[in-house]
């Protein structure tokens, strides 16, 4: 009457998403900070991420923050393939994993934007073939930096491109998993850009509310 390989399939998938939110939700950001009496999501961009981390307790702190994140997306691969999930499915678990990272269960819901999560994920699915596509696309990065959002966006396409001619040519994955895997990774570059908006948008509010507030005290000097 149920097909037991189907449940069991079902139920592997099921423990590895709750696992992969889980490891997401390590706020790494949070326990490097707080051993610096820091509270990361209260200074600079607000945001539980390695950059963050970097230009408020240093380069080799920022450096650890980024290291942590970044195995955090392996690890969330790796257990899906020792269980033996592989293709499409993996999805779900990444995107879990990613979830718990932006939004972590463990830190109040306060975390950072994902992107060394994902890097470390795509090494992991893609093996010695990202490296090439992550070193190009973060040397472009930096190299349009002064086109600020259109610089990561230009990176993270010629990235991707790299990793789908590649994968597709070596028949590594199928055509259906790299739209899937791209729709991911654009969803998180389109929530990084959209938050760093936020953020700057908050930024000129809060400091024109300031001004605001100092003009009647110079009037009354000036009278």
């Amino acid at each position: 009457m149920f097909d037991l390989n189907f449940i069991n399939l079902l139920v592997k998938l099921l423990a590895v998403t709750i696992i992969g939110y889980c490891i997401g939700s390590i706020p790494i950001c949070h326990l490097i900070s707080k051993r610096r009496g820091l509270n990361i999501v209260e200074v600079g961009s607000r945001l539980a991420g390695s950059s963050n981390v970097t230009r408020n307790l240093g380069v080799l702190l920022g450096c650890a923050a980024f290291v942590g994140d970044f195995f955090k997306g392996i690890l969330t691969i790796s257990i899906c393939f020792f269980i033996g999930l592989d293709g499409n499915l993996i999805l779900l678990p990444l995107i879990a994993s990613i979830a718990g990272h932006c939004k972590p269960i463990f830190a109040r819901f306060k975390g950072g934007d994902g992107m060394a999560l994902l890097a470390g994920s795509t090494l992991a699915i893609f093996e010695i073939y990202s490296v090439m596509a992550i070193i190009v696309a973060l040397l472009i990065a930096f190299g349009t930096q002064k086109l600020k959002h259109v610089s990561s966006l230009v990176g993270f396409i010629t990235g991707y491109l790299i990793l789908a001619i590649t994968s597709l040519t070596l028949n590594q994955h199928s055509l259906v998993f790299i739209i899937g895997y791209g729709g991911v990774a654009g969803l998180i570059l389109a929530y990084a850009i959209n938050g760093h908006r936020s953020r700057n948008s908050s930024a000129v509010t809060e400091w024109d509310n300031v001004e605001n507030q100092m003009e009647p005290s110079r009037e009354s000097r000036n009278l």
